[in-house]
């Protein structure tokens, strides 16, 4: 047995490849990925004067185990460009902070949740969709979808950042989840 062969890992062997040696830097996931995840965190956030609840997830399997997203819920959701609110926004934020309360079996305030509440999400898990965002130069990740993690199919998106990899990203609309 050769000195390398010890560090074999996961059936591969050290071949001194490019691709076996080099470190991935981009914290960014690939928009379409699927993946069950765990809720690292959940709390009132501000940012700028404006309050929004931030969901800290940890990507549980799959390809991109160990990564983590965050999902930004604005339930007090402005149109773009104005301090007009955004119901359509709101609405959908409402929605998204309900099923997290929902599919995480977290009692339901009749009040405006607290960060006690939300420490009871803490820990579950949730199939969710991630989805890619880019603006004036800057890209991350957005969660589109969550589900229960039963029964969750793991994909592997396909969709990087223009700048850095030549690939078709492309922006969505603005939406109650998006990165700041």
């Amino acid at each position: 047995m050769g000195f390398f062969d010890q560090f074999a890992h996961e059936g591969k062997k050290v071949d001194g490849s490019e691709e076996n040696a080099t470190v991935q830097t981009s914290s960014i996931v690939p928009g379409g990925t699927k993946a069950v995840a765990m809720i690292e965190s959940v709390k009132w956030d501000e940012y700028e004067g404006h309050r929004k609840v931030k969901a800290q997830w940890k990507i549980a399997s799959g390809t991109f185990t160990g990564r983590v997203v965050f999902q930004n819920i604005d339930l007090f959701a402005k149109k773009f460009g104005t301090q007009e609110a955004d119901e359509k926004k709101a609405f959908r934020a409402a929605n998204v902070l309900k099923r997290l309360f929902m599919l995480t079996g977290a009692p339901i305030p009749d009040t405006e949740p607290t960060d006690a509440d939300f420490a009871q999400m803490v820990g579950k898990m949730a199939g969710i969709s991630i989805e890619l965002w880019e603006m004036n130069g800057k890209s991350g990740n957005w969660i589109s979808e969550i589900q229960p993690s039963k029964g969750f199919e793991n994909v592997d998106g396909t969709e990087l950042p223009t700048g850095n990899t030549g690939g078709t990203a492309t922006q969505p609309e603005l939406s109650n989840d998006d990165d700041w």
